[in-house]
């Protein structure tokens, strides 16, 4: 009888363990991340700035703490919805995957463009601005993908600020003297 019970806790035991396949069946699907983004930056008129990324990835890693710095952060709250698709992750963390962001990044035209792949969107989808630079970083002669606006690319940070200029609906001129200050102050 007390194998028989032991049996049962294992199996409940194992049935609560997250696996990769129901861990990806837990999170919301690229979509619905996309949608309640939309609705909540329509209610509060704003934009939605969307962010293709992975646990993996360096740069992204820096995109979020740039979106989180002291003296950045609050503009970023008064202008935009953060919306993260997660995606490309590594066979042990597939369970952090937004279903559906392989074909979200189609629909942008992001495929093969390097992460962490962003875009500023208006609340009803309509695009205002990506990440795209028409600089070849790579020299593959493909555009570029500025990613993470880093200050040792001018070219990339000035295109960073001019899409935040066309897509801000409270742009501030003292955010570029911030993003320049806070980019200057990382270690490289």
């Amino acid at each position: 009888m007390r194998n028989a019970f032991l049996s049962l806790g294992a199996a409940a035991l194992l049935a609560l363990t997250p696996s990769p396949a129901r861990a990806a069946a837990a999170r919301p699907s690229a979509a619905a991340v996309l949608n309640a983004a939309e609705a909540e930056a329509a209610r509060e008129h704003k934009n939605v700035f969307l962010i293709f990324h992975a646990s993996w990835c360096p740069w992204c890693h820096r995109l979020d703490a740039l979106l989180n710095a002291p003296a950045l952060k609050p503009f970023f709250d008064r202008n935009y919805v953060i919306a993260q698709i997660d995606g490309m992750e590594a066979p042990a963390q597939l369970g952090l995957e937004n279903p559906g962001w392989k074909d979200m990044m189609a629909t942008y035209s992001a495929t093969n463009m390097g992460i962490p792949y962003w875009l500023f969107l208006d609340p009803k989808g309509n695009i205002l601005a990506t990440c795209r630079s028409p600089f070849d970083s790579d020299r593959k002669g493909m555009p570029g993908n500025v990613g993470f606006p880093d200050s040792k690319y001018p070219h990339d940070l000035a295109l960073f600020e001019e899409d935040i200029r066309a897509s801000a609906p409270h742009y501030e001129a003292s955010f570029d003297t911030d993003l320049r200050a806070y980019l200057k102050s990382l270690p490289y």
